[in-house]
Protein backbone atom coordinates (compact mmCIF):
# COMPACT_ATOMS: atom_id res chain seq x y z
CA UNK A 1 0.00 0.00 0.00
CA UNK A 2 2.89 2.24 0.38
CA UNK A 3 2.74 5.41 -2.14
CA UNK A 4 -0.58 4.23 -3.42
CA UNK A 5 -2.51 6.78 -2.06
CA UNK A 6 -3.72 10.15 -2.29
CA UNK A 7 -3.82 13.24 0.30
CA UNK A 8 -6.52 12.95 1.96
CA UNK A 9 -7.47 9.86 1.12
CA UNK A 10 -8.75 7.18 3.54
CA UNK A 11 -8.52 3.60 4.08
CA UNK A 12 -9.26 0.75 6.32
CA UNK A 13 -6.74 -1.01 8.40
CA UNK A 14 -7.72 -4.28 9.88
CA UNK A 15 -5.12 -4.21 12.74
CA UNK A 16 -4.05 -0.92 12.97
CA UNK A 17 -0.77 -1.36 11.35
CA UNK A 18 -0.17 1.19 8.85
CA UNK A 19 -0.15 4.22 11.67
CA UNK A 20 2.91 6.55 10.96
CA UNK A 21 3.64 4.57 7.67
CA UNK A 22 4.40 6.11 4.51
CA UNK A 23 1.16 6.34 1.83
CA UNK A 24 3.01 8.57 -0.83
CA UNK A 25 5.67 11.00 -0.97
CA UNK A 26 6.23 13.47 2.05
CA UNK A 27 2.70 11.82 2.89
CA UNK A 28 1.97 9.43 6.30
CA UNK A 29 -0.95 7.40 7.26
CA UNK A 30 -2.68 8.93 10.37
CA UNK A 31 -5.09 7.21 12.67
CA UNK A 32 -9.16 8.97 12.34
CA UNK A 33 -10.68 6.33 14.66
CA UNK A 34 -10.19 2.83 15.85
CA UNK A 35 -12.48 0.41 16.87
CA UNK A 36 -12.31 -2.84 18.97
CA UNK A 37 -14.42 -5.81 18.70
CA UNK A 38 -14.63 -9.24 19.76
CA UNK A 39 -14.58 -12.30 17.33
CA UNK A 40 -14.55 -15.57 18.46
CA UNK A 41 -13.42 -14.50 21.76
CA UNK A 42 -10.29 -12.81 20.04
CA UNK A 43 -10.18 -8.76 20.76
CA UNK A 44 -9.42 -7.26 17.06
CA UNK A 45 -8.87 -3.83 16.12
CA UNK A 46 -9.96 -2.03 12.87
CA UNK A 47 -8.77 1.42 12.29
CA UNK A 48 -9.82 4.30 10.07
CA UNK A 49 -6.35 5.98 8.50
CA UNK A 50 -6.38 9.34 6.39
CA UNK A 51 -2.86 10.17 4.42
CA UNK A 52 -1.81 13.39 5.39
CA UNK A 53 1.29 15.46 5.33
CA UNK A 54 4.07 14.28 7.12
CA UNK A 55 5.02 17.32 9.21
CA UNK A 56 3.74 21.21 8.76
CA UNK A 57 6.44 21.83 6.53
CA UNK A 58 4.53 20.76 4.05
CA UNK A 59 0.95 21.38 2.81
CA UNK A 60 -2.10 19.47 1.18
CA UNK A 61 -2.10 20.44 -2.90
CA UNK A 62 -4.62 18.35 -4.79
CA UNK A 63 -3.69 14.71 -4.37
CA UNK A 64 0.11 15.61 -2.74
CA UNK A 65 1.79 17.45 -0.18
CA UNK A 66 4.56 20.19 -1.66
CA UNK A 67 6.77 22.25 0.79
CA UNK A 68 4.87 25.38 1.96
CA UNK A 69 8.06 27.22 1.03
CA UNK A 70 7.45 26.67 -2.66
CA UNK A 71 4.16 27.99 -2.43
CA UNK A 72 5.57 31.69 -1.42
CA UNK A 73 7.40 32.20 -4.58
Amino acid sequence: MSGNCAYGEEITDYGCQRTNQECGINMKFQKVYKVLFLENSYTLSRCTQRCVCVNNAYIGSGRKCIKKEFLAQ
